[in-house]
C-alpha cells in the first residue's frame, strides 16, 4: 500500500501487488495488513508516555512494576529495568521464547510465567538479542500503570489521535508479533 504526501495533502493513494503469493487478489488502497512488530513502537511510545507523565520510569526494574515476573538468572530478575526490555538487552538469543507464545493458547501473563525456564545466552545481561516477549511484559507495565488495557492505550493515545481509525494492535496477550 503507497500513500504519498506533499504539502500536507494526500496526492496519491493505491496499493502495488498481490496479497499472498501465488493467488490473485491485489492489494488496493483499502487493503488492511497486520500490525506486526510496529506493535513494539506503540508500546515503547505509551511507556515513554507513561514516563513523561511521571506515573512510571523506563529505568524501574521490571520485578516491582510486575509482580510475579521472574528470569531464570535471579539477580537479571532483580536488576532487568522496562528500558532494557524496551531496547532488547536482557541477555537472550534472538528470538528466544518466540516458541512459547507463538501458536499458544497461552495470555500475556503465562507467557512471561513460562519465560523464567528459558536460560539466557553465555554473554548474558544487556546483550542485545531481538526478542518478542519483552514487549508483552511492557504492554502489562502499559495496562497496570496506564489503569486500562493496552489496546485501549493504544487507540486512545496513539491511533485515535492520528487519525488511524482502522488501525489496530493485538491485544496485550499477543504482542509477540
Amino acid at each position: 500500500a503507497v500513500v504519498v504526501v506533499k504539502d500536507d495533502e494526500v496526492v496519491l493513494v493505491t496499493g502495488l501487488g498481490v496479497k499472498e503469493l501465488g493467488r490473485p487478489e491485489r492489494v488496493g488502497a483499502d487493503t488492511r495488513f497486520a500490525t506486526g512488530s510496529n506493535t513494539k513502537a506503540f508500546t515503547a511510545a505509551l511507556a515513554a508516555a507513561l514516563a513523561a507523565e511521571g506515573k512510571l520510569s523506563l529505568d524501574d526494574h521490571l520485578a516491582e512494576l510486575l509482580p510475579g515476573f521472574a528470569l531464570e538468572d535471579p539477580w537479571v530478575t532483580r536488576h532487568a529495568t522496562l528500558r532494557d526490555a524496551l531496547s532488547h538487552r536482557l541477555g537472550y538469543e534472538r528470538w528466544a521464547g518466540d516458541v512459547v507464545a507463538w501458536g499458544s493458547s497461552y495470555d500475556a501473563r503465562e507467557v512471561l510465567r513460562r519465560i523464567r525456564f528459558l536460560a539466557p545466552r553465555p554473554d548474558g545481561y544487556r546483550t542485545y538479542g531481538y526478542n518478542n516477549w519483552p514487549f508483552t511484559a511492557a504492554a502489562l507495565v502499559v495496562e497496570a500503570r496506564g489503569g486500562r488495557p493496552w489496546a485501549d492505550a493504544l487507540q486512545e493515545r496513539l491511533l485515535g489521535p492520528m487519525g488511524m481509525t482502522r488501525t489496530t494492535g493485538e491485544p496485550a496477550g499477543s504482542l509477540a508479533s
